[in-house]
């Protein structure tokens, strides 16, 4: 199957379900993508350049998601998918529109920010991933994951740039109008999905069991460590990269922009091998050029050392991701009736390992008076010790017979 027959394939009726949630995703993935690397910044901004409290923000929210999960996956299950996907769009809007009032009372505005910032990753994302997981073809995920990538990356293509142009002419509040309009956008398509059931089991406290017993811990670890990594890729290296282009958001919107022209047929091509034969070693091979990559980004201090890290990196996130991605959902149409359940504790390692990296970065930045840069290094250098001590025992290294189905 080409990507032509997939676009196509994507319009017929029994793919309807599918199509109607990539082209939301999609939508969305314009306000998403256009916020980019200048929303981690704009927090910063706003908290006087304080990168300690700017990790605080995250921390806190990351661990009120922790704490609610159980609850959320309570509330997808009283809804139906369908109704909790419209009404975490809508919260997800809701709490982008209030950065804008940030400057008038910053604490108040944050506190409303994070409860419909929760509302909308508990609403969203796991009826999300449900629907994605029981309507992408088994045989076929990985190649049907890697065409969504493949068109996203050629769609975002002059995302960044635009939302560079739109800063310096109407300041972040233009930006966050621009994106919200786009969130609210993605419900349209969501209008017409069909209604399924899915029942989540689980007690509250059964819950955070679960994630420490037997059947889960290894992938709760996976997990954890994916929470850790995010710390680095949306909040520290944002920042960083901004300031080494002395806030100038049209430059590094172009810039961004241009690294991203780099990975659209990489997708396609990795999709289609991940669903061979061919995952574990695909997967074992992009996470070492992964974590090769950052190695690179930390020494980047040049605008050509930069640009081609970032191009190296996203190549190698092109070769591990999708079959990462593939995996997990063939794991998660998987579990049948427990699929509410295992997605709400893959979340909650999500989050596990933004609190943690989070905690552990507030703690150099205030016992050592690190810089940005410097906080990154040691900050990471402690998320690699950590990967390489949980690791032997993950995914990555035992790999399940999953790999075709």
């Amino acid at each position: 199957m080409n990507i032509v027959n997939t676009i196509k394939s994507l319009f017929s009726k029994s793919e309807k379900n599918f199509f109607l949630l990539f082209l939301s995703y999609e939508i969305r993935n314009v306000g998403s993508n256009m916020l980019g690397v200048f929303s981690a910044f704009f927090v910063y901004l706003q908290f006087g350049q304080s990168l300690k409290m700017t990790l605080a923000y995250f921390l806190i929210s990351s661990a009120v998601m922790i704490l609610i999960l159980p609850l959320g996956g309570r509330m997808m299950s009283l809804l139906g998918p369908k109704k909790s996907i419209i009404i975490g769009s809508i919260c997800l809007a809701l709490s982008n529109i209030s950065f804008i009032f940030w400057s008038n009372d910053l604490y108040l505005w944050m506190f409303i920010n994070i409860v419909f910032l929760t509302l909308s990753r508990i609403l969203f994302r796991m009826p999300f991933r449900i629907n994605l997981a029981l309507n992408t073809t088994t045989g076929n995920r990985g190649f049907e994951i890697g065409s969504i990538r493949s068109i996203l990356s050629l769609l975002n293509i002059f995302l960044p740039f635009m939302a560079g142009l739109v800063i310096n002419f109407f300041g972040f509040t233009g930006l966050f109008i621009v994106t919200t309009f786009f969130y609210l956008l993605s419900i349209i398509p969501l209008l017409n999905l069909s209604t399924t059931k899915l029942d989540y089991s689980y007690s509250y406290m059964e819950t955070f069991f679960k994630c420490f017993s037997k059947a889960y811990i290894k992938d709760f670890f996976i997990h954890f460590l994916e929470g850790c990594e995010t710390i680095f890729s949306l909040i520290i290296w944002p920042i960083i990269i901004v300031l080494i282009f002395n806030n100038d958001f049209e430059f590094l919107g172009i810039f961004t922009s241009l690294t991203l022209i780099t990975t659209f047929f990489i997708n396609l091509i990795i999709g289609k091998l991940s669903d061979k034969d061919q995952n574990h070693k695909i997967l074992k091979a992009g996470s070492f050029l992964y974590g090769f990559g950052w190695l690179l980004k930390l020494f980047a201090i040049s605008d050509i050392n930069i640009f081609l890290a970032i191009v190296y990196q996203n190549i190698a996130e092109s070769i591990m991701k999708t079959p990462y991605e593939s995996y997990w959902y063939n794991k998660e149409a998987d579990k049948g009736d427990e699929i509410g359940g295992y997605i709400v504790i893959r979340e909650i390692a999500i989050y596990s390992g933004k609190v943690f990296m989070a905690f552990v970065l507030i703690i150099l930045l205030t016992y050592f008076n690190t810089t940005p840069k410097d906080t990154m290094i040691i900050g990471f250098a402690c998320f690699a010790i950590i990967g390489l001590l949980v690791g032997k025992n993950t995914v990555f290294f035992k790999w399940d017979n999953i790999n075709s189905r």
